[in-house]
């Protein structure tokens, strides 16, 4: 690991933190509310501005009940935080639209699907 420089260090532990909390279908503000820790201080480590302390990972790794190391597996986030982010944009996209344009899509994308 002491080939990835700080920045990115900070910022793929980030990505790894958002995307557990967004596989739970949570805020940064419920998450640090369930933790007890305030909602800057999530922010600021989700976004790389801060390194997580051991304390927060500690309680990260309880609260989704897995190992510490977890948070530095990055390989696999690259491309699941690019589709979800894709995929909440999406989503996002089609909560402005009318009833005709979201059907219009709906039927687009199901033939593309299938």
């Amino acid at each position: 690991m002491s080939g990835i420089p700080e920045k990115n260090l900070k910022i793929n532990i980030g990505r790894v933190i958002k995307l557990k909390r967004k596989e739970r279908g949570m805020t940064q503000e419920e998450l640090a509310f369930a933790l007890k820790v305030e909602p800057r201080t999530l922010s600021r480590v989700e976004t790389g501005a801060t390194f997580i302390s051991a304390s927060l990972l500690v309680k990260l790794s309880e609260f989704f009940e897995v190992e510490p190391k977890k948070f530095f597996e990055f390989d696999l986030v690259q491309k699941c935080s690019t589709d979800r982010d894709k995929i909440h944009s999406i989503i996002e996209m089609l909560e402005s639209s009318d009833s005709s344009t979201i059907d219009t899509l709906y039927k687009i994308t199901k033939s593309l699907v299938h």
